[in-house]
């Protein structure tokens, strides 16, 4: 099964466990986490891409030249959604999930989500979703408006798979980090002769 596209080149990561049905918003706003390999943050914007009915690669700013209340501008999510556009287009995405979080949320992910709609092609749908306080909410492009809150699932069935995203990107970078050898007190002169014996 085809997680997401490698790093190391074109030859998808794959696991041996069965394929997971995710139905709805609230079960896939669950997913993100487990997804990216860490909780976001109240100032991130996540863009899942979808490859027909399959997950697909994904992307995640916390960059405050992007999501700081004062630097998140069209310009910087301009170039934050090119970028995303380009890379969703080499992997044959379809439709792309632009989710921004917390409070500033709906503002972020609305910006971001029009921002990639001039990058990709014509048939790629870009939809939008806001996450804040354990409640999903989809943009609806026809009423100009916010569907009513979904719960977030709790994602269960990803922990029950073994995965446990980190509190914050930072905790799951610093979790990759090596760590310092132990410090083991010299032996004793008795000790170093009863392990040689």
């Amino acid at each position: 099964r085809s997680l997401r596209p490698s790093a190391w080149g074109d030859q998808p990561v794959t696991s041996d466990l069965p394929d997971m049905i995710i139905g709805g918003k609230g079960e896939l706003a669950g997913a993100i986490p487990h997804l990216l390999g860490y909780r976001p943050d109240e100032q991130s914007v996540v863009v899942l891409g979808l490859q027909g009915n399959r997950l697909g690669p994904l992307a995640a700013t916390t960059s405050p030249d992007v999501v700081a209340p004062v630097g998140f501008t069209s310009h910087a999510s301009g170039g934050f959604a090119r970028q995303v556009g380009q890379a969703f287009t080499r992997y044959g995405v379809t439709t792309s999930i632009v989710v921004g979080y917390g409070p500033d949320g709906p503002s972020r992910a609305r910006l971001v989500a029009d921002a990639l709609d001039s990058y990709v092609s014509p048939n790629h749908e870009v939809v939008c979703w806001s996450v804040d306080r354990g409640k999903v909410r989809s943009w609806d492009r026809d009423l100009g408006g916010w569907s009513k809150p979904e719960l977030v699932d709790t994602g269960a069935e990803w922990v029950l798979r073994g995965s446990a995203p980190a509190d914050s990107r930072h905790d799951m970078v610093d979790s990759f980090q090596p760590q310092p050898a132990q410090a083991w007190a010299p032996l004793s002169a008795d000790q170093q002769q009863e392990l040689a014996a």
